[in-house]
């Protein structure tokens, strides 16, 4: 062993390639070279952030539409059943009225009338 240490000294028996720390920053270069990148890849962020924006206000549009018709609904029927008791509390005022009225009283308040 120590004659083959001796042969070989301080050597290595490895050796680079002619050149080939010139030429390693172009290669280098070359494989990281800047890719181009096409206008819908540079504003693809832009328009998903504006999807999903446009998504947010569709949703709570047609939430507060739907809600605004539901209270619009219950009002609209809350209305239709006041009116319903109301003409029924005309109605029966009307055949009260009526009930308590004779021929007599219609030709007195006619004739005070004229």
């Amino acid at each position: 062993m120590k004659n083959t240490l001796q042969n070989f000294g301080n050597r290595t028996p490895f050796k680079e390639p002619e050149n080939y720390f010139e030429k390693l920053p172009s290669i280098i270069n070359s494989k990281i070279a800047p890719k181009k990148v096409s206008f819908f890849e540079k504003t693809k962020p832009i328009l998903y952030f504006a999807a999903m924006f446009l998504g947010f206000y569709v949703i709570i549009h047609f939430a507060i539409r739907t809600l605004n018709n539901d209270f619009d609904s219950n009002s609209l029927l809350a209305q239709q059943e006041k009116q319903t008791n109301n003409t029924t509390t005309e109605d029966s005022y009307y055949n009260y009225v009526v009930s308590e009225l004779d021929e007599e009283m219609i030709v007195d308040y006619l004739l005070a009338k004229n």
